[in-house]
């Protein structure tokens, strides 16, 4: 199944801005600029699923032209300072990263055999996600990295179940 599920998931990616209206209405937990202050990211989603960590971003272009974002997923991880550990995004069975869109472990999106950046219109929106290891339930707060963007410290994290699975 997982063999064609990313084909799939992939031939949505050109469609991918147009499918964040949902994501629209998602309010975000916290903000950082890029260091160029052209794009404002926003963690819109951290929560915990049992065993789960689902991390949800959306790039905001507030610029007046066409970016582009691309940045290798292995450079994306949290910070549990409680407990002193570091987190770097899940791998399917696959060894394939349990984000998206990803592209040959970058987070852009395939053409042909390469790699591109993705597509990020002025004043456009673009979501972005990722999957960790869960935190233990006694972390309420995590410090988030991800590729140049400022680190989001002490972003809170949800729990949306209990059931200790």
């Amino acid at each position: 199944m997982t063999s064609t599920l990313f084909p799939l998931l992939r031939s949505l990616i050109p469609v991918l801005p147009l499918l964040v209206s949902s994501a629209n209405a998602a309010e975000a937990i916290q903000t950082q600029a890029t260091a160029d202050g052209d794009v404002q990211v926003d963690v819109i989603q951290a929560a915990t699923d049992q065993r789960i960590l689902t991390v949800q971003l959306a790039y905001r272009n507030t610029s007046n032209v066409d970016l582009r974002i691309k940045y290798p997923v292995s450079g994306v991880y949290y910070i549990d300072e409680r407990e002193r550990k570091k987190y770097s995004v899940l791998r399917d069975s696959n060894g394939e990263w349990v984000a998206a869109p990803t592209a040959y472990g970058n987070i852009a999106t395939q053409h042909g055999w390469g790699v591109e950046a993705l597509p990020l219109q002025a004043g456009g929106k673009l979501i972005v996600w990722f999957k960790f290891p869960a935190p233990p339930a006694s972390t309420t707060k995590i410090n988030l990295v991800i590729p140049d963007v400022p680190p989001f410290e002490n972003l809170v994290v949800s729990q949306q179940t209990q059931n200790g699975v």
